[in-house]
C-alpha cells in the first residue's frame, strides 16, 4: 500500500473508528472516561448530554436499531459565543411572542366564524379555515405513475396538445418523431403549468428530528425518565411528558395536513429506517402517523443509507490546546481511550477549563470527535498526564473531510424526490420549493438540487428557475420551542408557497418575513 493510501486508511478509521451501525462519527458512551475523575463514565442517563445517549453504541439504539432505526448522527455542538447565544436569544424570543400572538388571535375571533374542523390545523387563517370545504380529499397531481383522482374542488391541469387537432397530430407522428419530440421538445409531457404557487407544483420537503419529531426533548428528558424495560415499547400513558407529547402531536398531524393542502409533501431524513415511523408510533402519542402519511401520499426519504457510498477524502488539522491546571479547576472533557494511545473526545461540558479555551479560541475550538496526540511531548498516560495539576500543552488533531457525507447524502435524495413529483409531464412549470428542516444540511442540499436541475432547452420559451425557499428552525429546540415554531408554520405555510420570491428564514428573522408575506 502506497503511504498516500495508507494515510487515507488511517484517517478514515480516526473519522470512522468511533461509529456504530447506528451512529457516524459518535462516541461509544460505555467506553468515555472523565479526564477529571479518571472513573468510567457510568453516569445514569439522567445526566449524560442527550448527544451522548444519542451516540452511545453501547445504548439502547444500537441494539435495537433493526427495530427503531435510529434518529440522525448528532451535530459538534461548536463553542457558544456572545454573537451566537445573543442570536439564538433573540430568535427564542421572537418565535414566543409570535406564537402567542396568534394564538392570542384565534382566541378573539368573532363569535360567527365558522370553528375549524377536527382534522383541519388549529392554527389557519379565516380563508384557509373558509375554503376547507372543497379540500377535504388530498390527491397528488399526476407525476410519477400514479393515476390522477378526480375530486371536488381538485382539477387535473390539461396538456398543451390535448386539443384534437394537436392530439391527432401527434398520434400521426411517426415513431421517431414521437420519440424526438418526447425528449427533445417536450410534446409527450406538456402538462400546462398550473401556477407556482399552485398545490399541483408546490413542493414542501421537511427533515424530521427536531423540525417535527422534538427529538433533543426525547433523547435529553424523556428516554431518561424512563426504566430502561419501558424504552423499548410506546411511551406509557402513565409517563408525565404523555400528555405534551400528545399536544405536540396534534400540532404535527395539522402542520402535515395543511401543508398537503398547499403542495405536495415529502418528509427527508438523515435517521435509519424505520426511525419516521417507529417514534412517531411511540413518542407522538394519539397520532396514527404511519396511516396518515399514507392517507396523505407523503413519501419518506432515509438519506442515511447513502453515505457509506459517499465518497469522502480526508486531511488532517492539527492545533495546540493550552490549559492551566496549575491552580486546579475541572477541564470538562470525557474521553474514550484508543488503542493507539490518543484520546478521542467524547464531549465538553459547559463551565469547563476545555468550554473556556473553546469560548476563548473559536478558530481553534475542540469538538466531540477530535482527538489528543499528545500531551507536554508525551503520547502515552495521556489522560494521566491531564489529571495532574499543571499547565497541559496539548497537541489536537482532526479528520477533515472534504465534503459533508450528510449533506451529500440528503442532496441525492431531495433529487430523488424532485424528479418524482416534476417527472414525466412538468419538465416546463415554475418549480417552488420550500425546504423545513432546523440546519444548514437542509439548506445547502436543496440550494445544490435545485441549481443544477436541468431547464428547459433554450429553443424554446424562456427557461423557469425554481423559486427555492428554505426555513431554518432552531436547533436542539426544547419541546415547547418545537411546538411554538409549528404553530408559526401552521400560519404561514400557504403564504410561503404562494409567495412569489426566493428565501431564508431563520427564526430571528421572523418579523421581517412576516411584514412581507401578509403586507396588504
Amino acid at each position: 500500500m502506497s503511504a498516500s493510501a495508507a494515510t487515507s486508511e488511517l484517517l478514515k478509521s480516526l473519522a470512522h473508528g468511533n461509529s456504530c451501525p447506528a451512529f457516524g462519527n459518535l462516541t461509544r458512551l460505555a467506553d468515555t472516561e472523565n479526564l477529571d475523575s479518571g472513573s468510567e463514565a457510568g453516569t445514569s442517563l439522567e445526566h449524560t448530554p442527550p448527544t451522548a445517549i444519542a451516540g452511545g453504541c453501547g445504548g439502547w439504539f444500537e441494539e435495537h436499531v433493526a427495530a427503531v432505526g435510529a434518529p440522525r448522527p448528532a451535530r459538534p455542538q461548536h463553542a457558544r459565543t456572545p454573537e451566537t447565544e445573543g442570536r439564538r436569544k433573540a430568535a427564542l424570543e421572537k418565535v414566543q411572542h409570535m406564537a402567542e400572538r396568534y394564538r392570542a388571535k384565534l382566541e378573539q375571533r368573532p363569535l360567527g366564524l365558522p370553528r375549524v374542523a377536527r382534522s383541519s390545523p388549529d392554527l389557519q387563517t379565516e380563508q384557509d379555515t373558509r375554503a376547507k370545504s372543497n379540500e377535504d380529499e388530498l390527491h397528488r397531481s399526476s407525476s410519477s405513475s400514479l393515476p390522477l383522482k378526480p375530486s371536488q374542488g381538485f382539477s387535473r391541469p390539461t396538456r398543451c396538445y390535448e386539443g384534437l387537432a394537436c392530439s391527432q397530430l401527434f398520434a400521426m407522428m411517426p415513431k421517431w418523431a414521437q420519440t424526438f419530440g418526447t425528449a427533445l421538445l417536450g410534446l409527450d409531457q406538456g402538462l400546462a403549468d398550473p401556477g407556482f404557487g399552485s398545490r399541483e407544483n408546490a413542493v414542501i420537503i421537511f427533515d424530521w428530528d427536531d423540525t417535527l419529531l422534538p427529538t433533543t426533548y426525547i433523547l435529553g428528558t424523556v428516554l431518561p425518565s424512563l426504566p430502561e424495560e419501558e424504552r423499548h415499547g410506546e411511551l406509557p400513558d402513565s409517563s408525565p411528558h404523555a400528555a405534551p407529547l400528545a399536544a405536540h402531536a396534534h400540532l404535527v398531524g395539522f402542520l402535515l395536513r395543511a401543508a398537503r393542502r398547499s403542495a405536495r409533501v415529502a418528509i427527508v431524513s438523515n435517521s435509519l429506517s424505520p426511525w419516521v415511523e417507529a417514534s412517531g408510533a411511540r413518542y407522538l402519542p394519539g397520532l396514527d402517523l404511519e396511516a396518515l402519511l399514507q392517507e396523505l401520499e407523503v413519501p419518506v426519504y432515509y438519506a442515511r443509507r447513502h453515505v457509506p457510498n459517499i465518497p469522502v477524502n480526508y486531511k488532517v488539522q492539527r492545533w495546540k490546546v493550552f490549559i492551566d491546571r496549575s491552580s486546579g479547576g475541572r477541564i470538562g472533557v470525557d474521553i474514550v481511550p484508543e488503542s493507539d494511545g490518543t484520546l478521542t473526545v467524547a464531549r465538553i461540558e459547559e463551565g469547563g477549563l476545555m468550554d473556556a479555551w473553546n469560548q476563548a479560541h473559536p478558530s481553534e475550538e475542540v469538538l466531540p470527535g477530535d482527538h489528543f496526540g499528545e500531551v507536554n511531548g508525551l503520547k502515552t498516560n495521556l489522560a494521566m498526564e491531564c489529571r495532574k495539576p499543571q499547565k497541559l500543552h496539548i497537541s489536537m488533531f482532526r479528520a477533515v473531510p472534504d465534503r459533508d457525507p450528510y449533506v451529500e447524502a440528503k442532496r441525492i435524495d431531495m433529487a430523488t424526490c424532485l424528479d418524482k413529483f416534476y417527472g414525466r409531464g412538468h419538465s416546463g412549470w415554475k418549480q417552488n420549493v420550500l425546504s423545513i428542516g432546523d440546519a444548514t444540511t437542509e439548506q445547502q442540499a436543496i440550494k445544490e438540487v435545485l441549481q443544477n436541475r436541468p431547464l428547459k432547452p433554450c429553443w424554446k420559451q424562456e427557461s423557469p428557475k425554481p423559486f427555492c425557499k428554505t426555513v431554518n428552525l432552531i436547533d436542539r429546540p426544547s419541546l415547547e420551542q418545537l411546538s411554538n415554531e409549528l404553530r408559526i408554520l401552521l400560519v404561514w405555510l400557504s403564504r410561503m408557497v404562494e409567495y412569489d420570491k426566493d428565501f431564508d428564514l431563520w427564526m430571528d428573522g421572523l418579523d421581517d418575513l412576516e411584514a412581507k408575506l401578509f403586507k396588504a
